[in-house]
């Protein structure tokens, strides 16, 4: 159920009129489907990957640096773990994927705007993660 809430507010997040893009929901919600290690994993991969594309023509390179991103969380996954100990090195990692989906238009005011989202919705997710497993 939280997969399906956060897979609507990322396609509201992705049609959101803005100038640069806003990542706070779709990238964390990435980072946790690839916890689950499921078939969400990869199906989660190309929703997001349709999703995030809505409104640009780069759907290749969106799919490339999720890609990219899979195998760096599951890097991450397999040594540190998803907990709340990470967050902040899952962060950077989301960081330095939306500076690779964005980089003719980063700016700072939507690096620390999207650093400080991502800090949360990861806290949110491990969070959720923990409750869930009891």
């Amino acid at each position: 159920m939280l997969c399906i809430i956060s897979l609507i507010f990322a396609f509201v997040e992705a049609s959101l009129p803005l100038n640069n893009s806003l990542m706070i929901i779709s990238l964390p919600l990435f980072s946790y489907m690839l916890n689950l290690k499921k078939v969400y994993s990869i199906v989660g991969l190309v929703i997001l990957s349709l999703i995030l594309s809505l409104q640009t023509s780069n759907f290749v390179r969106i799919c490339l640096a999720l890609s990219i991103g899979y195998f760096a969380f599951d890097f991450l996954y397999q040594n540190i773990g998803y907990n709340k100990k990470s967050i902040f090195a899952i962060s950077i990692i989301q960081l330095v994927l939306y500076g690779f989906m964005n980089y003719k238009t980063l700016n700072i005011f939507w690096i620390i705007g999207n650093f400080i989202g991502f800090l949360i919705f990861n806290f949110f997710f491990t969070r959720r993660k923990i409750t869930s497993a009891k």
